[in-house]
């Protein structure tokens, strides 16, 4: 519990960095949430993403450091290679370059 309250200041900067974040988390290697903004959309979307580069992962037999999926209406991006994982939901129209920037700012600011 003492993590989640230190990572919870920093997703919260987080989002106001860009009105086109619609929910943020910090996840475990397995999915699960340990801090986050929005609860049901992070919490359906952590397990999914992590479920996904492990799989990936096995497959390519590298690490990966990012999952991006791009839908009609809302970007999802998990990056980290290491707990604890970041996870975002963005508008569809939002800028990736400067979200992943932020994004990596923020996982550097959580790292122990």
């Amino acid at each position: 519990m003492q993590q989640e309250v230190e990572l919870q200041p920093i997703l919260n900067a987080l989002q106001k960095t860009s009105p086109d974040i619609e929910a943020c988390a910090f996840v475990t290697l397995e999915g699960e949430v340990m801090a986050g903004t929005t609860g049901d959309a992070t919490n359906a979307f952590g397990p999914m993403l992590a479920k996904l580069a492990a799989r990936t992962i096995e497959t390519l037999d590298d690490e990966i450091d990012e999952v991006v999926l791009r839908g009609k209406n809302i970007h999802a991006v998990m990056m980290g290679s290491k707990a604890p994982r970041l996870l975002v939901l963005a508008k569809a129209d939002a800028k990736l370059g400067l979200l992943r920037l932020e994004m990596k700012r923020a996982l550097v600011t959580a790292e122990p």
